[in-house]
């Protein structure tokens, strides 16, 4: 074994004798941190990858990583791959400030299977390419760096990552308010020590229904949403804000 393709969130969770030194570890899925690249470059070439699957499947790489400070960055496109940072108005951004990150090139797939409006959506027109060029809108916040690397910073949305798995928050929330059970619905994503993220799903119950508080706070985590929120609580009605 000489090279190996892994998410952030496994290289937490194992020992480093797990991975043998002299190998390459290219990491992905999700944001990389600092201590994992200190933890594990020692003695192994450490590449940091990015891309969605919609750009089969890598778009950028950095070089090998070492020590430093600060994020770590995504790299540089790949020779078959072009990225624009840009800002709403699909303006270029200055070096140095932050832009949505669109993804063009021959690697870059037609569109979304069988779901028009999301094809639509994510997949425009590129003004920098030849006509009838498309670009995908991933929806990934990132700041261009003077050596021409990119640095992700956070989402336009409300997608986040779990173990490397895309997971829309808002979608989730949607999925738990529909059982009748529940009143209202926050999902949120936190740190979760060296093995990267959990979800975890704030609910009210709806109206008493002549059930128990527990059996109640049962049925609510018994909707479609619980596949994917792995902590459950019901805060009292003073935790929640205006805005949510």
């Amino acid at each position: 074994m000489t090279h190996v393709i892994v998410p952030p969130a496994m290289l937490g969770a194992v020992p480093e004798t797990e991975f043998p030194a002299g190998l390459t570890l290219l990491v992905g899925g999700e944001a990389l941190s600092r201590d994992l690249v200190a933890r594990w470059s020692p003695g192994r070439r450490t590449v940091n990858a990015y891309g969605p699957t919609e750009s089969t499947v890598a778009a950028t790489f950095t070089g090998p990583l070492g020590g430093g400070d600060g994020p770590v960055p995504i790299g540089q496109a790949l020779p078959t791959t072009r990225v624009h940072v840009l800002d709403g108005a699909l303006r270029p951004v200055a070096v140095g400030r932050c832009g949505e990150l669109y993804i063009a090139g021959t690697a870059l797939a037609r569109g979304c299977l069988r779901q028009a409006g999301a094809t639509a959506e994510r997949f425009v027109a590129d003004p920098f390419g030849t006509p009838g060029e498309r670009m995908y809108r991933t929806g990934d916040v990132v700041r261009r760096l003077t050596d021409d690397e990119l640095e992700f910073v956070g989402r336009a949305d409300d997608q986040v990552k779990v173990r490397g798995f895309r997971v829309h928050l808002g979608a989730i929330e949607k999925a738990i308010e529909a059982h009748p059970g529940v009143a209202r619905a926050v999902v949120l994503q936190h740190a979760d020590g060296p093995s990267g993220s959990r979800l975890v799903a704030y609910f009210t119950c709806a109206a008493p229904d002549g059930a128990g508080p527990g059996r109640r706070s049962a049925s609510c985590a018994s909707c479609s949403g619980s596949r994917y929120a792995t902590t459950w609580s019901r805060p009292s009605s003073s935790g929640w804000t205006p805005g949510r």
